[in-house]
Formats: C-alpha cells, structure tokens, sequence
C-alpha cells in the first residue's frame, strides 16, 4: 500500500490518507508535515504506508504557499492549514513534521486535538539564524544550493546542470549510496518555497515546552545531517524535556533515505510505548 487510498478535503486544502488494513483500536490519527519545498508527496516512498501497515490511520498534508489573496504563506498560514486537517481527521492526532514541519508541529503541541509529536531534523524553538549563519560560513556552496531549492530553483537533469551547489545539495539531502536517479526524481520534485515563511523561520520561535504541555515528544537526527545539526535536534529535545535518537548517515530527507524504514519503525515503536498514544492493540512491527 505504497499509494495513498484517497484523498482527504480539509477546509483550507488537501490531504493524502492511508487507513489501514487492521485499525489499531482507540489510536489517534498520524498527521505528516512536510518540510520546506517539499509536499506530501515526500512520505508517498513508503514511509507513510509503514505507518498505516502498523493500524494507524495516517494523513499527509500538502501546505499551501500562498494564502487565497495571492500573498506568500507565513508560517501562521501554515498553522492553519494544519489546523484544518486536524479538523478534517476528526478524531485526535499525533504530529510527525520534518524540518520546517518539526517547527509547525512544535507550534501546534498546545491545540486540543494533538497528542504528542515526533520531531525529524526539526527547526528548532532558536530558529535558523545560527545553524544558517554556521552553514553559510563552513559551507558556502550547499548554503547556495539551499537557497536555490527555497526559490524553486533546485531542477535540472543532473546535479552538474546546476554545478556544484547542485551536487552538494543532493548530498545533503541524501545517503551517497542512494541510487542517482532516485536522488534526481525528488529533487526535481521540490517546489519553491514561501519567503515570507523561511524568514520567520529564522527567529527565535514562540513556544512552550512540551513538557509543561503534557505532551510527549520525540526528537529525531542525524548523525552527519549539515541542514539542522544533530546539536541543533539535542537542543530542542532538552528544550521540550524530550527523548532524542540519533541515526547515522548525512541525509536530512531522512524519509526518502535508504533507511526510512529504521525511522518509521522507530517512530512507531516510541509511539506504542507513550501511555496517551498506544492504541488498545498496539501494531508495531
């Protein structure tokens, strides 16, 4: 069930829904945020069908760039998007978001009707200003490769078509061992990103720990990851009183890398041992 079952209209927009074959009783939903330039179509690989393999009935939210007045979507925009979807799934929901998705979940650990988040490689409650003015400084040409992904910029038919802020990115992106055309196809996919959104981003984030909130989180990163250094996930998992798991390897698309299956497994496995989100029978591979 790589494939999505249907799609899940939200007042503000869109989801893709997996329901599983066997619903795990009394679960909440899953909730898939995306990260910048990406779509829902980052967790089509496989990784949210693992989910729904697992009885969770799993959506995955295409954030909108532009509000309905054809201004760029800020990340309160955003918040309302996923608002929506949380009112479309009608029925409580985990938050799983990934990079300036981890952020969006961590702004949306107060609403009623989330239970807990898993963070991969999120933004963190600092925001970027330090680990862009770090990249800028270590690594100039990914820096520029991230910005050509921001503005939409980031296709081509080989990583040399763009030079080499091209190839750096697709190799922070993704394990070198990925294989060539896969890594293409997805880069080819992201799309440019809200300006107005990557700014705020870069500012210190209005949140409550998500400890004082009641809510479990768990904090995901990369061992070699360039984009949000696993000191940068650290930090954020102490901010929320979290638990944090570091996986090898440099990609940040960790769920379009080779070991996206170790990561949802993982997720899953956090998940069944939190009292407020196992199902009565929990599935977990």
């Amino acid at each position: 069930m790589p494939h999505p079952t249907e799609i899940l209209p939200t007042a503000r927009g869109r989801a893709l829904l997996w329901r599983p074959a066997r619903p795990a009783p009394g679960a909440p939903a899953l909730l898939l945020l995306h990260g910048a330039a990406g779509g829902a179509w980052m967790w089509c690989e496989g990784f949210a069908a693992r989910l729904a393999e697992a009885g969770w009935l799993v959506a995955a939210l295409d954030l909108r760039r532009r509000r309905a007045d054809g201004a760029e979507a800020s990340l309160a925009d955003y918040a309302a998007d996923a608002r929506a979807a949380l009112a479309a799934l009608r029925r409580p929901a985990l938050l799983v978001g990934h990079s300036l998705g981890g952020l969006l979940a961590q702004r949306l650990l107060a609403e009623p009707a989330v239970r807990g988040a898993a963070l991969l490689a999120p933004v963190p409650p600092e925001g970027l200003w330090w680990s862009s003015l770090r990249l800028v400084a270590l690594d100039p040409l990914l820096a520029h490769g991230v910005a050509r992904m921001a503005d939409g910029g980031a296709h081509g038919a080989s990583p040399a078509g763009l030079g080499a802020a091209r190839a750096a990115l697709r190799a922070a992106l993704f394990h070198p061992d990925l294989p060539e055309a896969t890594a293409l196809r997805h880069l080819r996919r992201l799309t440019r990103e809200s300006a107005v959104a990557v700014l705020e981003a870069q500012a210190p984030q209005p949140l409550l720990p998500a400890a004082l909130l009641g809510r479990p989180v768990l904090a995901v990163a990369r061992a070699g990851d360039r984009l949000i250094p696993a000191d940068t996930v650290l930090r954020t998992a102490a901010f929320h009183g979290a638990a944090a798991t570091l996986f090898d390897g440099p990609g940040h698309a960790m769920m379009l890398d080779l070991d996206w299956r170790d990561i949802a497994d993982h997720l899953l496995g956090w998940a069944a041992r939190q009292p407020r989100l196992a199902p009565a029978e929990a599935l977990v591979p």
